[in-house]
């Protein structure tokens, strides 16, 4: 998570964990050893969270030291700019994720002295069945292109990595569509991207919702404590609007006025940020999704962005939509501090979202929150959302009177409308995509419909006959008296019994000519 006390949020990120181990002894005047001692070959069967830490001492210099750590696949290498200067670092890698890679960490002492080692790491996470989780994943339909692009401004990188998703009837030729620019959306194939599942959940998660976008995946992950944050976040801005747009646009149909920028712990502070900073006739976004946020890094400087809107735009916005998300087991009370605070101003135009916590951890809201937040800004995606489509029809059911009936219709599409019939009528409040009865009597038998509707269109579901039926009687129980009726025998016919059988006996015991008197 990412908090005050950690670098980076890519650390709390994936469930299933694995850490640099030590490195040999280097030959340089400066020497560093790391506690654990690897090569790593680390394998998780577990969906829990394995945390681990490695830790690296340097000798033979003159302190203090400072780290340097890098990684490399194949010809590809990394600096983690976010943990220069830190003896330890570590990676969580997602359940059901595989990667290899060569790992270096450069110690450099007081006097310029250096000592560097590498050490191989692999990471292997089967999913509950034991096969790689991107055999279980639902295939993505659309396709996805890779680019690299390079840049000359001052941001954490020169070359940046970018992927690009578009829906698999996407043409040249089709009506512009809406765009998502999502931060932390390295390629799924670059082991040196730290998150690559929040671009694949994402998509897959659009698809889930039939809406049709295209999403852009900005990578450059490893130095997002730098383009996210301010000061950094003025340059990575300017990267994303000045070339990361026009390049991405210049080779795709987008609908310019319908981009929407989405984030995840720094990433969803930088969208905040931008919300922030941009201007009414000089803004490039019209929706922003904020997942879990990091507004706790530096709250004034917020507060005091947000007084400058107000005073810049008279509190008056264009049409924009603003999704909020936080998890208890992360960064919920600052989310829910800078939501209040906007709150305050009132801003006109602004559809601004407080999605309800998630009781859960910091990454492991991604999608749910994520799936909330594009349902709730999906009205304000005309050209994304499709006709609606019933995956669920609601099934007819007979209930006994008085008892409770529950409907249920399930349906994708983006920006949803529902609403109930009783034999052709509508039903009044019967407007979500179940609807229920505590208390069941006959007026409630009929058929019933519903009618799911968006943008788009609408559709109407199959009709579901209801029937509710009286409870049989059941048959008297037994009687109370002497037994009859099959029932059992009473106390007192037990008791008469007993006595007329004491009687015979005595008569029999009795002297012979005796009489009673």
């Amino acid at each position: 998570m990412a908090v005050p006390t950690l670098p980076r949020r890519w650390l709390a990120s994936l469930a299933g964990a694995i850490l640099v181990a030590a490195l040999p002894p280097s030959t340089a005047a400066v020497s560093v050893q790391l506690n654990p001692a690897g090569p790593i070959n680390l394998v998780s069967g577990s969906p829990a969270l394995l945390t681990k830490t490695v830790q690296a001492t340097a000798t033979d210099g003159v302190g203090p030291y400072t780290y340097t750590w890098t990684r490399t696949l194949g010809s590809q290498s990394s600096i983690f700019s976010w943990a220069s200067g830190n003896p330890s670092i570590g990676a969580i890698v997602n359940w059901g994720d595989y990667f290899a890679e060569t790992w270096t960490v450069t110690a450099t002492d007081a006097a310029g002295a250096t000592g560097a080692a590498s050490v191989d790491i692999t990471f292997t996470a089967p999913s509950a069945d034991g096969v790689p989780d991107s055999a279980n994943r639902v295939p993505i339909a659309g396709v996805v292109t890779q680019y690299r692009l390079t840049t000359a401004l001052p941001v954490g990188q020169t070359t940046y990595p970018i992927q690009v998703y578009v829906p698999a009837d996407y043409s040249a030729t089709s009506d512009p569509l809406p765009v998502i620019y999502a931060t932390d959306g390295g390629p799924l194939t670059n082991a040196l991207v730290s998150v690559p599942w929040e671009f694949s959940d994402m998509v897959r998660i659009i698809e889930a919702q039939h809406l049709r976008m295209i999403v852009v995946g900005i990578g450059g992950t490893e130095t997002r404590a730098t383009d996210y944050l301010l000061p950094g976040a003025n340059s990575f801005y300017q990267f994303l609007t000045t070339e990361i747009i026009p390049f991405v646009e210049a080779r795709y149909d987008i609908d310019p006025t319908n981009r929407t920028l989405s984030g995840h712990s720094y990433g969803g502070l930088f969208c905040g940020l931008v919300f922030l900073r941009e201007r009414p006739g000089a803004r490039f976004f019209a929706n922003y999704i904020a997942l879990d946020g990091s507004f706790w890094v530096d709250p004034a400087q917020n507060i005091a962005m947000e007084q400058a809107l107000d005073d810049a735009t008279g509190g008056a916005l264009p049409n924009t939509a603003l999704a909020l998300s936080g998890a208890t087991g992360g960064n919920d009370t600052w989310v829910t501090q800078f939501y209040q605070q906007l709150t305050a101003y009132h801003f006109q135009g602004l559809q601004l979202y407080r999605i309800p916590s998630f009781n859960t951890g910091h990454t492991l809201m991604y999608d749910e929150a994520l799936a909330a937040s594009l349902l709730l800004i999906s009205a304000n995606l005309p050209g994304a959302v499709t006709l609606p489509a019933i995956t669920i029809q609601p099934l007819g059911t007979t209930v006994t009177l008085g008892s409770a009936l529950r409907l249920q219709v399930t349906a994708v599409g983006g920006g949803l409308a529902y609403q109930w019939r009783k034999d052709g009528i509508a039903i009044s409040g019967a407007t979500n995509s179940s609807y229920s009865v505590l208390s069941a009597t006959n007026a409630d038998s009929g058929t019933y419909t519903v009618t799911i509707s968006n943008r788009a269109g609408s559709v109407a579901s199959n009709p579901a006959t209801v029937a509710v039926t009286t409870p049989t009687p059941l048959p008297p129980g037994p009687s109370s008296g002497g037994g009859g009726g099959g029932g059992a025998p009473s106390p007192a016919f037990l008791l008469a019994l007993a006595v007329l059988a004491l009687a015979r006996r005595a008569r029999r015991a009795a002297p012979s000519g005796a009489k009673g008197g």
